[in-house]
């Protein structure tokens, strides 16, 4: 199977900039819903065209429209979060994508990346962890069919399948890209 990283398109024309969700720990959001919390509130950071999908600016956190909750309910490796986006026009059904399933998949063989050292000056208890990516291959072996999952030890990559991906583009979803990691 084939798999893509889903990028925020930051070249979508006029887009809008969202901020974080308020009176939450916004990376409780990485892997499950926050319990303490039925309904969240976002600000429009800088406004602009609203898009189907989004990553807030600070945390990456991934909002998206009703548009997208429809096409991806079905997958069982997502679960989602309802929202409201603060602005001064009516924008719609807005939801956060939690990511549920994370999987230890790089292929470091044919991949390009940083790690953080076990002294590092900002992120010390992220020894081990990649820092960064220049080139993101995966072996998809280890994925084991999953549809939408998260990077191990590289959180903030989120990978959907072919599937998803084709899903996505024949409804017409705003806001994001594609990147090919298999």
């Amino acid at each position: 199977m084939k798999y893509f990283r889903l990028i925020d398109d930051v070249d979508f024309p006029g887009r809008w900039h969202l901020g974080d969700i308020h009176d939450v720990d916004n990376w409780a959001f990485m892997h499950s819903r926050p319990q303490s919390l039925n309904h969240g509130v976002i600000d429009v950071y800088k406004s602009g065209a609203r898009m189907d999908f989004t990553f807030s600016e600070v945390f990456g956190v991934p909002v998206v429209s009703e548009k997208v909750r429809r096409e991806l309910i079905v997958f069982p490796e997502v679960d989602f979060f309802p929202v409201s986006i603060n602005s001064h026009e009516s924008i719609g059904d807005f939801n956060v994508m939690v990511t549920l399933a994370s999987v230890e998949c790089v292929d470091e063989e044919r991949s390009q990346f940083q790690k953080f050292e076990e002294f590092d000056p900002v992120r010390p208890d992220k020894a081990g962890d990649y820092r960064g990516f220049m080139s993101l291959r995966l072996d998809a072996v280890k994925v084991k069919g999953l549809h939408i999952f998260r990077v191990k030890k590289f959180e903030v990559a989120i990978i959907v399948s072919l599937v998803v991906k084709e899903k996505l583009q024949n409804a017409g979803v705003t806001g994001l890209k594609f990147l090919a990691v298999s």
